[in-house]
């Protein structure tokens, strides 16, 4: 029950009255609150606001906010065919996202930003359990099915935060054994031989044509030749 995560975070919120409102988005329709016990929502997008959560109290708790200047919250199962866009480039106010997979709303599966906008980004746990009434009637008022994606982008843009695109060097892949709520995956050759399948084949075919390749073996046999060295560092 990922919902004694919600609980954790609620009692974060130092206000006794918040404790348990945050269980009435169990009435909003959706699914942004699966994975929580007792709550009609389905799948597991709650999972993942759990998530978030608990790495925002990681990142305060191991001081690394002052430590770096950029953040990537991203999966394990992402594959990539070449460098990571140059997010060095771009608008460091605003939150960053790979181009796709937007569901109606803003993709939760990559996420690139400054310390500080990463914070505010990945604050929607708090947000949620901390003022419960302000957002759970927003939500009523609203009157649509809530994904995840949909509660991202519309947070966003309440909390003033601005989102650029880059285009996508990397796809989810799966194995055939791994379980999954959504995407059974989709046979393709080029992966077939790794044993994995294309998890969502729109990304696949992004990455296919930002990183120019014309097959995933050639592409992961460029990264193996990849002749990278470590700098020598001296220590302050």
């Amino acid at each position: 029950d990922w919902g004694v995560v919600f609980e954790m975070a609620a009692n974060a919120c130092n206000d006794p009255s918040v404790l348990d409102q945050w269980r009435n988005y169990c009435q909003i329709p959706g699914i942004f609150m699966g994975g929580v016990s007792n709550c009609s929502h389905p799948a597991s997008a709650g999972i993942l606001l759990a998530f978030r959560w608990l790495v925002q109290q990681k990142l305060v708790q191991l001081n690394l906010l002052n430590k770096y200047d950029w953040f990537i919250l991203t999966r394990a199962d992402e594959l990539y065919l070449c460098d990571h866009y140059n997010f060095l480039e771009m608008n460091s106010n605003h939150v960053l996202l790979p181009t796709g997979e937007y569901y109606d709303g803003w993709s939760d599966r990559h996420v690139v930003a400054t310390s500080s906008v990463f914070m505010r980004a990945i604050n929607l746990t708090t947000e949620l359990v901390c003022k419960p009434q302000y957002w759970f009637r927003l939500l009523q008022q609203l009157g649509s099915d809530f994904n995840l994606e949909r509660i991202q982008k519309m947070m966003w843009a309440q909390l003033n935060l601005n989102v650029s695109e880059f285009p996508r060097s990397m796809f989810t892949v799966k194995r055939s054994q791994d379980p999954t709520r959504w995407s059974q995956g989709q046979i393709h050759l080029d992966v077939a031989r790794f044993d994995l399948k294309l998890k969502y084949p729109d990304e696949y075919t992004a990455a296919m044509k930002h990183c120019q390749v014309t097959s995933v073996s050639n592409a992961l046999q460029k990264i193996q030749q990849y002749d990278w060295q470590p700098e020598d560092i001296v220590p302050n």
